[in-house]
């Protein structure tokens, strides 16, 4: 529980630098979403480069933090599920307005 707390706090703030908003953490699904509470022109590609980011970043975070030599968490990034989410969201956004 430790390690996920350390994870997802690292993921929180990498969400406040690229300036995008935190939707909810689902399991190993860490979803935000950009252009939502002020126009991003740029939304896209802070969201690629938070992927990436967070990608390294989950990669530093040590399974424990009392035993480092038990390694580190991985991560993966799916492109797939990246575009098919951000499909879902975005009609589902729009389906609401």
């Amino acid at each position: 529980m430790e390690m996920l707390d350390r994870l997802y706090n690292v993921l929180d703030n990498l969400a406040l630098r690229h300036q995008l908003f935190k939707v909810e953490t689902i399991g190993c699904t860490h979803m935000v979403v950009g252009n939502l509470q002020n126009p991003q022109p740029d939304h896209t590609a802070k969201a690629v480069w938070f992927a990436l980011d967070a990608h390294r970043a989950a990669q530093s975070v040590c399974i424990s933090a009392k035993d480092p030599t038990l390694g580190w968490v991985p991560a993966q990034i799916d492109l797939t599920e990246l575009c098919m989410t951000w499909f879902t969201v975005n009609v589902k956004l729009r389906v609401r307005c």
